[in-house]
C-alpha cells in the first residue's frame, strides 16, 4: 500500500466514513454457486454519498496487469493507494477484461 506522507487527516476522514457506512444489500445472484452478492453498483450507491459527506473520493483504474485503488481526502489531498492483481482469463477478450476490472473494483471498494 502506499500513502501521502502524512495521513492524519485522511485517517480520522475514514474513521468517520466506517461509523456512517452500513452494510450493503446483496441484490445480484450468481447462477453457478447459486449466492447472492452486492454488486459494484450497489457498493457504489451505499458509499458513494457518505464518502462526499466525509470529504473522501476514490478513483480506480487499470494500470498494465493491475487494479489501481485510491483513495483521496479532498481537502487535504491526503491518500491510500493499493493495487489488485487483475486475474484475466483471456487478455484478447474485452469482456473478460471488462469482467475482471468490475471484479477487482468491487473487492476493492469492498474492502475500504
Amino acid at each position: 500500500m502506499k500513502t501521502s506522507e502524512k495521513i492524519t487527516t485522511l485517517t480520522k476522514a475514514l474513521f468517520d466514513f466506517q461509523g456512517k457506512v452500513t452494510s450493503v444489500k446483496k441484490s445480484a445472484t450468481n447462477p453457478h454457486f447459486k449466492k447472492n452478492y452486492a454488486d459494484l453498483s450497489a457498493i457504489l450507491e451505499v458509499i458513494n454519498p457518505i464518502m462526499q459527506q466525509c470529504g473522501l473520493f476514490v478513483t480506480q483504474h487499470p494500470h498494465e496487469d493491475v487494479l489501481i485503488t485510491t483513495v483521496y481526502h479532498a481537502e487535504s489531498g491526503e491518500f491510500m493507494q493499493s493495487e489488485q492483481v487483475l486475474r484475466i482469463k483471456d487478455a484478447s477478450n474485452p469482456q473478460a477484461q471488462g469482467s475482471a476490472i468490475t471484479y477487482a473494483r468491487r473487492y476493492a471498494l469492498a474492502s475500504i
